[in-house]
């Protein structure tokens, strides 16, 4: 069994289009308002290069998998869900870098464009 790593300085690299198509599909899970604010993110767990974004509401969990490129075997940190698929949309670029830092801060890359978000 092998720890968590922690999570400064994992980076993770997607294809974008792939990467948008499994936020779209999960964020149908994200309940529209909720008066716990983990409720409206994603849980992302990364298992030897396996991406799952956990999406959940009071009644139904999904869980929607895709394969990208990460320097950690094995992580687990929640992004909020709404904010992270309105700013993946934004891009144009193909592929897009998902970097976590320090105090849970979350930066997304792709191209020339760069986002500072805060996760959870």
């Amino acid at each position: 069994m092998s720890k968590k790593e922690t999570v400064k300085g994992i980076t993770i690299k997607a294809d974008k289009e792939i990467l948008l198509s499994k936020l779209l599909r999960a964020v149908k899970f994200i309940p529209k308002k909720s008066v716990i604010p983990i409720c409206d993110c994603f849980l992302f767990n990364i298992d030897n290069n396996k991406l799952t974004i956990v999406a959940s509401n009071s009644d139904v969990k999904a869980m929607i998998s895709t394969v990208v490129e990460c320097d950690a075997k094995i992580a687990s940190f929640c992004i909020p869900a709404r904010l992270l698929v309105e700013t993946v949309k934004l891009f144009r670029e193909p592929s897009i870098d998902i970097i976590l830092k320090a105090n849970h801060k979350i930066e997304l890359k792709c191209g020339k464009s760069n986002y500072k978000i805060s996760g959870a």
